[in-house]
């Protein structure tokens, strides 16, 4: 009995020894571990913060003392204006004929010369006196008007025929050059050449003449007192030669001086 309980204790012993060692072999590895986990953490590299930048430059006395330079202020552009209508006088770009449609009235005092065939002179026959004339003109250029003029003068009876009455007319076409543009005064020479036409009656038989005015010459200007209302004073010359006379007469060259004024109707305007 005494050596089973000796062997006994013994064996336990023996087990206790063995399960302190596994314990303490354990308890080492444990350590080893945690150890060998932490010196790992040590050596990641601490990653450092970026650098901010200043939000706002830090002050300095020598910008302080600066005096403030003004700020620019944004340029504006300007769009170039518009070229103004109205008329510049001489200007290249004036013109207040093309396009116009032009009417004009006249009246004046017209005076004869010459003779009104191979037998009959015109001062003899005819006083001097009251004519008068329309016409209508249309601009084609900034200075060509073109158009067609009538004129009618009831005369009386001249040194030699004071019972003699006479009735000149004459229908035109003509053509005028108006010298400058884009002023109040517009100065125009015009040419024209048509028909003319005498009846002349009181000497106890009436004569009727037809014939050409082949050279009639205008001047003129119309001063223009308003947009669409023009006058001014012409003078004009005629040269007429009547090709139709009584059967025992030849035709002649007879002259007409003639000076009054005349209104200007601008139907579009200046």
């Amino acid at each position: 009995m005494g050596n089973s309980q000796a062997s006994t204790r013994t064996a336990l012993g023996a087990n206790t020894l063995r399960m302190g060692k596994y314990a303490l072999i354990v308890a080492g590895l444990l350590v080893t571990s945690q150890a060998v986990a932490q010196s790992r953490v040590d050596r990641v590299p601490e990653t450092s913060p970026e650098p901010q930048l200043p939000l706002k430059p830090t002050p300095s006395n020598e910008v302080s003392d600066a005096p403030e330079q003004p700020r620019s202020k944004p340029e504006l552009i300007v769009p170039p204006a518009e070229p103004s209508t109205r008329l510049v006088p001489g200007a290249s770009d004036s013109d207040s004929l093309t396009g116009h449609l032009l009417a004009n009235a006249s009246i004046g005092y017209t005076t004869g010369y010459g003779n009104i065939d191979s037998a009959i002179s015109t001062r003899d026959s005819l006083a001097s006196g009251a004519t008068i004339g329309i016409g209508v003109g249309y601009g084609v250029s900034r200075n060509v008007e073109l158009g067609a003029s009538a004129s009618l003068a009831p005369l009386s009876g001249g040194n030699s025929c004071t019972k003699c009455e006479g009735r000149l007319t004459d229908a035109l076409l003509y053509v005028s050059y108006h010298l400058v543009q884009g002023t109040r005064f517009d100065p125009w020479v015009r040419f024209g050449v048509g028909a003319a036409g005498l009846h002349l009656s009181g000497s106890g038989k009436d004569f009727d003449y037809l014939g050409l005015s082949w050279a009639n010459v205008m001047f003129g200007g119309d001063w223009y007192a308003s947009k669409n209302i023009g006058f001014g004073p012409i003078l004009s010359c005629a040269l007429q030669s009547y090709l139709h006379t009584p059967a025992d007469r030849s035709a002649s060259v007879a002259e007409r001086l003639t000076i009054g004024i005349r209104v200007t109707f601008d139907m579009n305007g200046r």
